[in-house]
């Protein structure tokens, strides 16, 4: 979500963990498993955390070790035109507690939350797609993140759409904000049970192409009768 790499997240002990991205960057946050969320309504705020002023000086990044690719087909994909994004969403199942995107410049669909879908077919449950970013290379969900390392490159009202097989669905841009990796495991507004919202989560890089601290959190709500 600098950290070389965006959005590792693993389940322990009954929680989903977001964590770092990079081979020896183990864990950045903790969420609930599907089965243990939280049924609460998420925050309206349309902010972006400032920077911790205590944060210790970041080590040395490491490379990653996510492959650049994956070699094989993808049903749903995810848009979002106002930066670029058009990227193949892959399903993840937590590995041994953790999930880690194993290529650089794709998405991964959280499962079991909600899976993507539209109409019918629409999730009961928030959609989570996870992907890397990277301050030295080029990585799925870079366009994320403001170049200035203010915060995100989106905001309210931008359009992600999420094409599946029952068609597509399209959402907007309602909440951009940042996360200490040690507060998202608690942040109920992000692992609340929401029908209906998309949340995207990265690692948030730093200036100083340090270790990350930080996952970035861009969330989005259907627009309307937003499934076609």
């Amino acid at each position: 979500m600098a950290l070389v790499v965006a959005a590792l997240l693993a389940v322990t002990g009954g929680s989903l963990v977001a964590a770092g991205l990079a081979g020896q960057e183990p864990d950045l946050g903790a969420a609930p498993t599907a089965s243990s969320q939280r049924t609460i309504a998420p925050e309206p705020a349309l902010t972006v955390a400032p920077l911790e002023d205590d944060v210790a000086a970041p080590e040395a990044e490491p490379q990653p070790t996510a492959v650049p690719a994956l070699d094989a087909d993808a049903d749903v994909r995810l848009r979002v035109p106002s930066v670029g994004i058009d990227l193949p969403v892959h399903p993840l199942e937590p590995d041994g507690g953790a999930i880690n995107p194993p290529t650089m410049t794709d998405a991964y669909w959280i499962d079991p939350y909600g899976r993507p879908g539209a109409g019918a077919s629409a999730p009961d449950n928030t959609v989570y797609i996870a992907a890397h970013s990277w301050s030295r290379g080029e990585a799925a969900f870079d366009p994320l993140l403001d170049p200035d390392f203010q915060g995100g490159a989106v905001g309210p009202g931008d359009r992600v759409e999420v094409e599946t097989p029952s068609g597509t669905a399209e959402y907007a841009v309602t909440d951009v904000r940042r996360y200490g990796k040690g507060e998202l495991p608690d942040a109920d507004e992000v692992w609340a049970v929401h029908p209906g919202r998309l949340v995207l989560i990265t690692c948030f890089q730093r200036e100083d192409g340090g270790r990350s601290t930080e996952n970035l959190v861009v969330t989005a709500e259907l627009a309307g009768d937003a499934a076609r």
